[in-house]
Protein backbone atom coordinates (compact mmCIF):
# COMPACT_ATOMS: atom_id res chain seq x y z
CA UNK A 1 0.00 0.00 0.00
CA UNK A 2 0.94 3.62 -0.11
CA UNK A 3 -0.12 6.84 1.54
CA UNK A 4 -3.16 8.47 -0.06
CA UNK A 5 -1.98 11.86 -1.33
CA UNK A 6 -3.82 14.50 -3.35
CA UNK A 7 -2.67 17.74 -4.95
CA UNK A 8 -5.30 20.36 -5.71
CA UNK A 9 -4.25 23.46 -7.62
CA UNK A 10 -6.14 26.48 -6.22
CA UNK A 11 -4.57 29.11 -8.48
CA UNK A 12 -4.66 29.38 -11.38
CA UNK A 13 -8.21 27.99 -11.46
CA UNK A 14 -8.67 24.71 -13.36
CA UNK A 15 -4.91 24.17 -13.57
CA UNK A 16 -3.83 20.52 -13.46
CA UNK A 17 -0.17 21.07 -12.62
CA UNK A 18 1.00 20.96 -16.23
CA UNK A 19 0.53 23.09 -19.33
CA UNK A 20 0.29 20.01 -21.55
CA UNK A 21 -3.49 20.30 -21.65
CA UNK A 22 -3.85 24.04 -20.92
CA UNK A 23 -6.80 25.39 -22.97
CA UNK A 24 -5.19 28.68 -24.04
CA UNK A 25 -3.53 29.23 -27.41
CA UNK A 26 -0.41 30.93 -26.05
CA UNK A 27 1.15 29.12 -23.12
CA UNK A 28 2.01 31.68 -20.47
CA UNK A 29 1.77 31.22 -16.76
CA UNK A 30 0.97 33.40 -13.79
CA UNK A 31 3.61 34.80 -11.52
CA UNK A 32 2.18 32.98 -8.50
CA UNK A 33 0.69 29.54 -7.94
CA UNK A 34 -1.29 28.18 -4.99
CA UNK A 35 -1.97 24.54 -4.16
CA UNK A 36 -3.40 22.38 -1.41
CA UNK A 37 -1.64 19.10 -0.60
CA UNK A 38 -3.30 16.47 1.57
CA UNK A 39 -2.10 13.11 2.79
CA UNK A 40 -3.65 10.28 4.77
CA UNK A 41 -0.96 7.84 5.83
CA UNK A 42 -1.13 4.07 5.98
CA UNK A 43 2.16 4.17 7.91
CA UNK A 44 4.52 3.90 4.92
CA UNK A 45 5.15 7.65 4.70
CA UNK A 46 6.67 9.63 1.84
CA UNK A 47 10.30 9.75 0.70
CA UNK A 48 11.42 12.39 -1.82
CA UNK A 49 7.82 12.65 -3.01
CA UNK A 50 7.59 15.14 -5.90
CA UNK A 51 4.87 17.71 -5.27
CA UNK A 52 5.70 20.55 -7.67
CA UNK A 53 7.69 19.89 -10.83
CA UNK A 54 9.38 23.17 -11.81
CA UNK A 55 9.73 22.15 -15.45
CA UNK A 56 5.93 21.70 -15.75
CA UNK A 57 5.27 25.35 -14.85
CA UNK A 58 5.54 28.48 -16.98
CA UNK A 59 6.35 32.08 -16.09
CA UNK A 60 4.53 35.12 -17.46
CA UNK A 61 6.84 35.08 -20.49
CA UNK A 62 6.03 31.42 -21.24
CA UNK A 63 9.40 30.04 -20.09
CA UNK A 64 10.25 27.43 -17.46
CA UNK A 65 10.91 29.20 -14.14
CA UNK A 66 14.57 29.63 -13.23
CA UNK A 67 13.54 28.64 -9.70
CA UNK A 68 10.52 28.35 -7.42
CA UNK A 69 10.11 30.45 -4.30
CA UNK A 70 7.87 29.39 -1.41
CA UNK A 71 6.16 32.53 -0.10
CA UNK A 72 3.63 31.18 2.43
CA UNK A 73 2.70 27.87 4.03
CA UNK A 74 -0.43 27.08 6.03
CA UNK A 75 -0.43 23.63 7.59
CA UNK A 76 -2.33 21.19 9.74
CA UNK A 77 -0.32 18.04 10.50
CA UNK A 78 -1.45 15.18 12.70
CA UNK A 79 1.07 12.70 14.10
CA UNK A 80 3.97 12.93 11.66
CA UNK A 81 6.66 15.42 10.69
CA UNK A 82 6.78 16.85 7.16
CA UNK A 83 10.03 18.10 5.62
CA UNK A 84 9.70 20.34 2.56
CA UNK A 85 12.77 20.82 0.40
CA UNK A 86 14.02 21.32 -3.12
CA UNK A 87 15.53 18.32 -4.91
CA UNK A 88 18.92 19.85 -5.48
CA UNK A 89 22.35 19.50 -3.86
CA UNK A 90 21.79 21.61 -0.74
CA UNK A 91 20.30 20.62 2.58
CA UNK A 92 17.85 23.51 3.00
CA UNK A 93 14.45 22.41 4.24
CA UNK A 94 11.39 23.49 6.15
CA UNK A 95 10.29 21.19 8.97
CA UNK A 96 6.59 21.22 9.87
CA UNK A 97 4.72 19.71 12.85
CA UNK A 98 1.32 20.50 14.32
CA UNK A 99 -0.67 23.48 13.08
CA UNK A 100 0.55 26.85 11.93
CA UNK A 101 1.58 29.14 9.15
CA UNK A 102 4.86 30.49 7.85
CA UNK A 103 5.21 33.70 5.85
CA UNK A 104 8.50 34.20 4.02
CA UNK A 105 7.41 37.25 1.99
CA UNK A 106 9.34 39.72 4.18
CA UNK A 107 12.62 37.95 3.31
CA UNK A 108 11.85 37.40 -0.37
CA UNK A 109 10.59 33.84 0.06
CA UNK A 110 12.22 30.48 0.77
CA UNK A 111 14.27 29.15 -2.13
CA UNK A 112 17.41 27.12 -2.72
CA UNK A 113 20.53 29.30 -2.42
CA UNK A 114 22.80 27.33 -4.75
CA UNK A 115 20.23 26.68 -7.44
CA UNK A 116 21.60 25.97 -10.92
CA UNK A 117 19.24 26.31 -13.91
CA UNK A 118 17.69 23.02 -15.04
CA UNK A 119 19.13 21.12 -12.06
CA UNK A 120 16.64 20.50 -9.29
CA UNK A 121 14.35 23.17 -7.96
CA UNK A 122 11.31 20.87 -7.74
CA UNK A 123 9.46 20.90 -4.40
CA UNK A 124 9.57 17.54 -2.62
CA UNK A 125 8.16 16.22 0.66
CA UNK A 126 9.55 13.70 3.12
CA UNK A 127 7.57 12.49 6.12
CA UNK A 128 9.00 11.10 9.34
CA UNK A 129 7.43 8.99 12.06
CA UNK A 130 4.32 8.37 9.97
CA UNK A 131 1.85 5.94 11.50
CA UNK A 132 -1.38 4.60 10.12
CA UNK A 133 -4.01 7.33 10.39
CA UNK A 134 -1.58 10.27 10.46
CA UNK A 135 -2.39 13.07 8.04
CA UNK A 136 -1.46 16.47 6.73
CA UNK A 137 -3.11 19.33 4.92
CA UNK A 138 -0.64 21.90 3.57
CA UNK A 139 -1.39 24.99 1.47
CA UNK A 140 1.61 26.31 -0.48
CA UNK A 141 1.81 29.71 -2.11
CA UNK A 142 4.73 29.76 -4.53
CA UNK A 143 6.21 32.23 -6.97
CA UNK A 144 7.82 31.36 -10.29
CA UNK A 145 11.03 33.31 -10.90
CA UNK A 146 11.81 34.32 -14.49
Amino acid sequence: MADATTIKWLYPPNFTGSYDDWPHGKIVGPRRYSLLLTNYSDGTGETEELKVNRSDLKTTDGETPSKLVIEKIQYNIYGMTVRISFNNENEEEIVLQGDGQLDFTDVGGFTPIDHIDDVGGDIVFNTESASSGDSYSIKLDIRAKQ
